[in-house]
C-alpha cells in the first residue's frame, strides 16, 4: 500500500512539473513575442520615418507652435518652435533606439571575449582582469558615466565609446565565472585529450554553452541604457541639438508640462514602450533559460 501511494505520489508531482514547464515556455514565448514585436514596430517606423512622416524634424514652423495633437498635417501637435512632435519623436527613436544598439552589443562582445579568455586561462590573465572588473565597479556606474560624456563631449560616438568602457566589465565577470564552471566539466576535459587547440574549445564548445546568460543581461541592460540615453538628453549632455532625442524633447517642455501636456507626455511614453519591450524580451529569454 505504500509502494503504491508513493508511485502515485511520484507521478502526480511529475505530472505537475509538466504542467508547469509547459506553462512557463508559453509564457515565455508570449513575453518574446510581444517584446520582439513592439520593439520591431519601433525600429521600423524609426527606419520609415521619412516616409511615415514626412516633415522636416528640424525646420521651424512659428506660426504654428504648440498647436495640440490632432491639428491638421499634425497629429501629435507641435512643440515651442513649430516643429512637428510626431516626427521628432520617429527620428528621436532612430537616434535612440540604433545608439542603444551600438552600446549594448559593443560591451557584449568585448567583455565576453575578455570574460571567456580570464576565466579559462586563469592564473595572471585572470588576476588583471578581475582587479580590473574591481576597480570598474568600486565607482557608481551612472556617475561614471555621466562623468565620461563630460570629459569626452555630447555626441552619439561618445555615448556609445562611454557605455562601453564602462559596461563591459558586468560582461566580462559573468563570462568568467560561467566558463570557470564549464572548464571542469568532463565534455571540456574530453576535448582537451583528444587534442582540440584552444581556440575551437572556446568557440565551438564552451561559448555556446553559456552565451544565452550574457546575451539575456544584455536585453536587461538594454533598458538602462535607453533610460541612460534619455538622461544625457535630458541634461543637454546627449546627442547635440538640434538633432531631436526623446531626452532633449522632454527637457524642452518642461515650462509647458502644465499647459501643453503633450510634448512631453509621447516622449515619455515612446521612452515607456522601448522599456517595456526590451524587458517583455529579457524576461522571455530568462524563462526559456531558466527552463532548460
Amino acid at each position: 500500500m505504500s509502494i503504491s501511494s508513493s508511485l502515485s505520489r511520484t507521478g502526480v508531482a511529475a505530472w505537475y512539473e509538466r504542467r508547469s514547464r509547459r506553462r512557463s515556455s508559453r509564457g515565455a514565448d508570449a513575453s518574446l513575442a510581444i517584446g520582439v514585436a513592439i520593439i520591431g514596430v519601433m525600429m521600423l517606423a524609426a527606419l520609415l520615418a521619412g516616409v511615415l512622416s514626412p516633415a522636416d524634424p528640424i525646420r521651424q514652423d512659428i506660426p504654428n507652435a504648440l498647436a495640440p495633437p490632432g491639428t491638421d498635417g499634425h497629429p501629435l501637435g507641435t512643440d515651442a518652435l513649430g516643429r512637428d512632435v510626431l516626427t521628432r519623436m520617429l527620428y528621436a527613436a532612430r537616434t535612440d533606439l540604433f545608439v542603444a544598439v551600438g552600446a549594448v552589443l559593443l560591451p557584449l562582445v568585448i567583455g565576453v571575449a575578455v570574460g571567456t579568455i580570464a576565466g579559462y586561462r586563469g592564473g595572471i590573465v585572470d588576476r588583471v582582469v578581475t582587479g580590473v572588473v574591481n576597480v570598474v565597479f568600486a565607482f557608481p556606474v551612472m556617475v561614471l558615466l555621466i562623468a565620461l560624456v563630460f570629459i569626452l563631449g555630447p555626441g552619439i560616438p561618445t555615448i556609445i565609446v562611454a557605455v562601453t568602457l564602462v559596461s563591459w566589465v558586468s560582461y566580462a565577470r559573468l563570462a568568467r565565472d560561467l566558463v570557470r564552471r564549464e572548464r571542469s566539466m568532463d565534455y571540456v576535459l574530453a576535448a582537451k585529450v583528444s587534442g582540440l587547440p584552444t581556440r575551437r574549445i572556446l568557440g565551438r564548445h564552451i561559448l555556446r554553452n553559456i552565451i544565452a546568460q550574457p546575451v539575456t543581461f544584455a536585453m536587461s541592460d538594454a533598458v538602462a541604457i535607453i533610460l541612460f540615453i534619455t538622461a544625457l538628453g535630458f541634461l543637454g549632455l546627449g546627442v547635440p541639438p538640434p538633432a531631436p532625442d526623446w531626452g532633449t524633447m522632454i527637457a524642452d517642455a518642461q515650462p509647458y508640462f502644465t499647459t501643453h501636456w503633450w510634448l512631453a507626455v509621447f516622449p515619455g511614453l515612446a521612452i515607456c514602450a522601448a522599456g517595456l519591450g526590451l524587458s517583455l524580451i529579457a524576461d522571455g529569454l530568462s524563462q526559456k533559460w531558466n527552463a532548460q
